[in-house]
């Protein structure tokens, strides 16, 4: 599709116009930026889950995704409270929601888009369950899920600030009774380009904002870093209470489930706990780096005491080993005796049975 219609006839939501624009130029996007950005998409390779189609705007700045019917129910019922919760947290990582559009027949919804860049970006999809959360042949150039992620850590100069604004989004979110929610993590370890990076997270200090461990750039890096809610129109209704109810293992603590489908009370505190669990703050790298460095001088002096030369360094005996072996001979020595003691107590039982029976 070279072109969306975003004119006054195409709004889906008329009676909430301003509500769009309210929002719009609260994010800093004016009028003529919008049409300019939206003058010409490009489709998105590989259609979601869901089989909805997806574009980005001329510049990716944007991101527009078909509404399906219940989403497009969901939204409507929320957009009011949307509006007024997203105009009072600036810091919100919720999606941000330009405008719902109907063309050709199709309903669809525009969106920021959390990365502009054609390449070299790993981006992971975070629900904080595991149950298929595997990408296959994860690279670079997929988006990898939670177990792909695995027990990656994020560290973060404001990792404290965002916990705080996910846990109030989230309370958000369960208050309109949504959920399958995911945090879609952008992670560069290259300088990038400032106006592709205008909302990503910032450092007063630093080039990189960021620390990231775990399988993707690198086992510890520096990088610069995006993230924010995404897919927060799913409402738990009687067809997820059924999914959840078959599909769910039975435990007591229902946020434990591995399941997508589970209640939005229980669905928030998973998350949380997965966001807790993932985003720490920056110092801890610093601890880490002197518990590394204090490992590596024990490790070095252990080698050294290791280690005794005999006969101007011709003879190299590893006293550890030689210690290691003399533990294994005593232990087989004693169960040696052992065995012996028990095979005596044997004997001397039976010669006592037979002693008896003789008198007998």
């Amino acid at each position: 599709m070279k072109e969306i219609n975003i004119n006054r006839d195409s709004d889906h939501y008329k009676n909430h116009r301003d509500n769009f624009n309210k929002l719009r130029s609260f994010w800093g996007m004016t009028d003529d930026d919008y049409k300019e950005e939206m003058e010409k998409t490009t489709s998105v390779k590989g259609a979601g889950k869901s089989g909805m189609k997806m574009w980005f705007s001329k510049n990716k700045r944007l991101f527009i995704k078909e509404l399906s019917r219940d989403d497009d129910k969901t939204f409507k019922k929320i957009i009011e409270k949307y509006t007024k919760y997203m105009l009072v947290n600036k810091g919100s990582l919720l999606p941000k929601f330009h405008g719902v559009y109907i063309n050709k027949g199709f309903v669809f919804i525009v969106q920021e888009n959390l990365n502009q860049y054609d390449k070299g970006t790993w981006v992971y999809d975070l629900k904080g369950s595991r149950r298929h959360r595997t990408t296959d042949k994860f690279s670079i150039e997929k988006i990898g899920k939670d177990n792909n992620f695995g027990s990656s850590k994020i560290y973060m100069e404001n990792a404290e600030e965002v916990k705080v604004q996910l846990e109030k989004d989230t309370k958000f979110l369960q208050e309109n009774n949504l959920m399958d929610y995911s945090l879609l993590t952008c992670i560069r370890n290259k300088k990038g380009d400032d106006d592709k990076e205008k909302n990503w997270q910032k450092s007063s200090k630093r080039d990189f904002c960021c620390k990231f461990q775990g399988p993707g750039p690198l086992p510890i890096t520096d990088v610069n870093l995006n993230i924010g809610i995404i897919d927060i129109l799913q409402n738990y209704n009687m067809k997820k209470v059924v999914e959840s109810f078959f599909r769910s293992k039975r435990q007591s603590a229902r946020y434990k489930s591995e399941v997508s489908a589970i209640n939005s009370k229980d669905y928030k505190k998973r998350f949380d706990l997965k966001m807790e669990e993932i985003l720490r703050p920056y110092e801890e790298t610093e601890d880490r780096s002197n518990e590394d460095r204090s490992n590596e001088d024990r490790s070095t002096e252990y080698r050294s005491t290791e280690e005794i030369v005999i006969g101007g360094g011709k003879k190299r005996l590893r006293k550890n080993k030689r210690t290691k072996r003399k533990g294994k001979k005593r232990k087989k020595r004693t169960k040696r005796i052992k065995r012996t003691k028990r095979i005596k107590k044997k004997k001397n039982k039976r010669t006592k049975r037979s002693k008896g029976r003789r008198i007998n």
